[in-house]
Parts: structure tokens; C-alpha cells; sequence
């Protein structure tokens, strides 16, 4: 449902963006005043360049925030991993409980001396 909703909004944004670049299609001078004499560029130029600079600046920014979420999922999952292979080592291993009756010492060797 996020995933639908992502893509409606990048859509429309998409689509917003298009119709501000076809309907603002007039020369305007742009200016670096100190340095450079002015230039005739399409409006739509400028505002599409620094909106895809935002989205990039925005999208390494969340990156560069998640990096140590991704490394704790890393950990968790190689602890998990171990975890479920020691689970299925004690499964297979002999039970205690499966012994004849006569307890810890009957394992160990020793044995009851007989009843008089």
C-alpha cells in the first residue's frame, strides 16, 4: 500500500513538474553578477535543475541516515543465522531425557549396589 502510495506521489509530482516546464517556456536572464554576463535560459531550466538537486541532496541525506540501521539488521541477522543453527545442533544431539531411569549417576557409570 506505501509502495502504491510512493508512486502516486512521485507521479504527480512528475506531472506537475511537466506542466510548469511547458507552460513557463519564456527567456529569462540569469546573472552571476561579480563574475559572468547574463544569460538567456527557459524559466523551467533553472526550477527543474535545483528541484533535482533537492531530491538528490534529500535522497544521500536519508541514506547516509539509515546507514546504521542497515548495520544493526546485518548484526541481528548473523546472530539469528547462529542462533537457529545451534537450535537445530541441541535438536539432533542425544537427550538426556531418553536414558534408562536411574538419573545423572546412572550416566556417569555407576551403578546401585543390590538391595538386601
Amino acid at each position: 500500500m506505501i509502495g502504491l502510495l510512493r508512486w502516486l506521489a512521485g507521479a504527480a509530482l512528475a506531472l506537475a513538474l511537466t506542466v510548469f516546464a511547458v507552460y513557463n517556456r519564456q527567456q529569462v536572464d540569469l546573472t552571476l553578477h561579480p563574475l559572468y554576463d547574463p544569460i538567456s535560459i527557459p524559466l523551467y531550466l533553472p526550477v527543474l535543475v535545483l528541484s533535482g538537486l533537492a531530491f538528490i541532496l534529500g535522497a544521500g541525506l536519508i541514506w547516509t541516515a539509515e546507514i546504521g540501521h542497515r548495520a544493526t539488521i546485518r548484526r541481528q541477522q548473523k546472530k539469528i543465522e547462529a542462533l537457529e543453527k545451534e537450535i537445530e545442533t541441541l535438536k539432533s544431539a542425544p537427550s538426556l531425557t531418553s536414558a534408562k531411569p536411574g538419573g545423572f549417576m546412572a550416566l556417569l557409570g555407576y551403578k546401585r549396589p543390590a538391595s538386601s
